[in-house]
């Protein structure tokens, strides 16, 4: 096992709300700059394990922003994101040639952060419509931007947009007040992608993402009605 010390983050923002169009539109909005030292990264040696390690320096500068919006009652539109640049400001790894024994230092300093995407993305557009009490239905879009796999910013993976459909009812009136069902198709269009991959000098290793996932379930509040 490696040593580790201890992480230690500074994180300085500002930020702010605001409501428009009758109050049927809420938006915020924040800027932040998140400094660390000692920064716990995940490294993929050469035998395709993993292994913990600090990172001498990072910087990690964004924007985190949210949007919702209910023009009428049945319908709701809501988006939210992240646009981040996360940096290497110390960091550098030692490489073995295993032909030779000779070992390599390489910095990178400078560099993007490997499995760190500068832009993250989810919107949900809900309909509850008002003929059909408890009755909801919304899509659902999961974005992550293109990232470098690699401290040595060599190597890169596309990203991957996600697609999922939620239903639900819920029972307002008579002897089942309070219990529900909700069906959920989760990749609906069976997507093939990787939740994370990771690259070194031989090679890259892709963590497979489920195909199609329908979940179906029921509940019920006990609360009073």
């Amino acid at each position: 096992l490696t040593p580790l010390k201890q992480a230690t983050f500074n994180n300085y923002e500002a930020g702010g709300w605001l409501t428009a169009l009758n109050k049927k539109m809420y938006v915020e909005v924040t800027f932040y700059d998140l400094e660390g030292r000692n920064e716990i990264i995940n490294q993929l040696l050469p035998d395709n394990t993993t292994q913990n390690q600090n990172a001498g320096a990072t910087r990690h500068r964004g924007v985190e922003y949210s949007v919702a919006y209910a023009p009428v009652n049945e319908l709701s539109f809501r988006f939210s994101g992240t646009n981040a640049r996360h940096t290497y400001v110390d960091y550098s790894e030692v490489t073995t040639n295993y032909s030779t024994g000779a070992n390599t230092v390489k910095v990178y300093n400078g560099n993007r952060m490997n499995n760190a995407p500068s832009w993250i993305a989810n919107s949900e557009i809900t309909y509850k419509p008002a003929y059909i009490s408890g009755f909801r239905i919304a899509g659902e879009w999961q974005h992550i931007a293109s990232y470098f796999t690699n401290p040595a910013n060599t190597k890169t993976y596309a990203g991957y947009d996600i697609f999922n459909l939620r239903t639900g009812f819920d029972v307002k009136s008579g002897p089942l007040q309070g219990a529900g069902i909700w069906f959920n198709v989760l990749n609906l269009t069976n997507k093939l992608y990787a939740t994370t991959v990771t690259s070194n000098q031989y090679g890259d290793t892709y963590n497979a993402a489920p195909p199609r996932v329908y979940t179906l379930g029921i509940s019920y509040s006990f609360a009073k009605h």
